[in-house]
């Protein structure tokens, strides 16, 4: 009567082969030594002569045997985890790896049923983009309304193309890093956002100056007109642009295979060379984040309709409080958790701008048209000043009030 032989698992075999190789005897058939311990079978050096030459195929098919060093060839199955819309998870085979195949292909993955965890922010980034251009749309469209001449519309347009920017950094961020991706990772968004600040701080400024225009010698409003502020605008960017150079010159990001944080994972991110130059960068992002809140204190009693300041004032309140939690979040998320939090503050920030600022004029325009409107606006100063400034001349003013007197 045959009994039915239970073949070892490939894990006891491989733990039976490591441990047959602490013998002092080498592989030595059983046949030639009668060395035996306490249970009275062969020593367990003694078994490698023979498990070297082990070689069946198991219940599921697979294939075991050990190659020159004692190790089971590897095979492993690739398992995708994905979420249902109840919000369980299954496990989704999407290929294998097996180091036996004759082929000389060890990996086959099936790459168009894997489903990425960052599939659905890599659809934020592109919606906000149309919404950014859409909004760039209707200013454009009723450009030529008190609304939008009022506001500055040239930095209005390049506030939303750098806003449009912004909003397409986070797809640089999000995808496998690699050299030129790492490089551009923290580089582009730090210039977009360093534009989107100028900008802002050139709106501020204007509003400001134009008020202060009313005050009797004070011609200060036409030492900056538009091509002064977009050289300001600028010149505030290229320093940014110099920081950012010197960075990629002297350590510039790169990626890197990581096994610090998790002894059972390795995570494939960007190193960021030089932690100096990214703070650097940071820094200067925050410097004129504080110069735009300066100047909005002192533009706090500035009359209303043509005042968006208040606008401003609430748009950098959300950019600093994001940027401000960004930074410790940031050194206290490893690995893949970091890239959320950076792609998390690029979006919120960006989308603050472009609600806090653009959504009043776009509700003034498309839903209250009486307010678009010149009567609509508090006073004659108001108009003169941002609409009519060949009007506030002395002459203008002096020939008015001669006319007055003599009638």
């Amino acid at each position: 009567m045959v009994e039915k032989m239970s073949f070892p698992s490939r894990g006891q075999l491989s733990i039976l082969s490591r441990y047959s190789t602490k013998g002092k005897r080498g592989d030595l058939p059983l046949g030639e030594t009668t060395q035996k311990n306490q249970s009275g079978f062969p020593a367990a050096y003694q078994l490698l002569h023979y498990l070297k030459k082990v070689k069946y195929t198991s219940k599921l098919g697979e294939e075991v045997y050990f190659d020159d060093n004692g190790d089971t060839v590897a095979t492993y199955n690739v398992v995708n985890w994905q979420k249902n819309e109840n919000g369980s998870v299954k496990f989704v085979h999407m290929g294998r790896f097996d180091a036996t195949s004759n082929s000389g292909q060890d990996l086959v993955l099936n790459e168009k049923m894997i489903i990425w965890t960052g599939g659905k922010v890599k659809k934020i980034g592109p919606t906000y983009t149309a919404s950014t251009v859409s909004v760039a749309g209707v200013l454009w469209y009723y450009r030529k309304t008190p609304t939008v001449r009022g506001h500055n519309s040239e930095l209005s347009f390049l506030l939303l193309f750098s806003l449009i920017l912004c909003f397409l950094c986070s797809l640089i961020v999000i995808g496998q890093p690699s050299v030129r991706s790492c490089k551009l990772r923290h580089t582009l968004f730090g210039v977009n956002f360093v534009l989107c600040i100028s900008c802002v701080l050139a709106k501020t400024l204007v509003v400001l100056l134009a008020f202060r225009a009313t005050v009797p010698n004070n011609n200060m409003l036409k030492w900056f007109g538009t091509l002064q502020q977009l050289l300001s605008i600028l010149a505030c960017t290229v320093v940014q642009v110099v920081i950012c150079v010197a960075w990629l010159r002297m350590s510039s990001p790169f990626p890197v295979k990581q096994t610090k944080y998790y002894n059972e994972k390795i995570i494939f991110e960007c190193d960021l060379g030089s932690v100096t130059a990214f703070c650097c960068m940071l820094v200067y992002i925050r410097f004129l984040s504080y110069m735009s809140f300066v100047l909005l204190f002192l533009a706090r009693k500035l009359p209303d309709n043509f005042n968006e300041t208040k606008f401003i004032t609430f748009s950098m309140l959300i950019f600093c409080a994001v940027w401000l939690t960004f930074i410790p979040a940031y050194i206290s998320s490893p690995g893949k958790y970091s890239v959320t939090v950076e792609t998390f503050a690029i979006l919120a920030s960006s989308f603050g701008l472009l609600i806090c600022i653009f959504a009043p004029k776009c509700y003034i325009i498309l839903l209250k048209p009486e307010r678009n409107r010149k009567k609509y606006l508090m006073g004659k100063t108001c108009y003169i000043i941002l609409l009519k400034p060949e009007r506030n001349r002395k002459k203008y003013l002096m020939g008015k009030t001669c006319s007055k007197k003599s009638t």
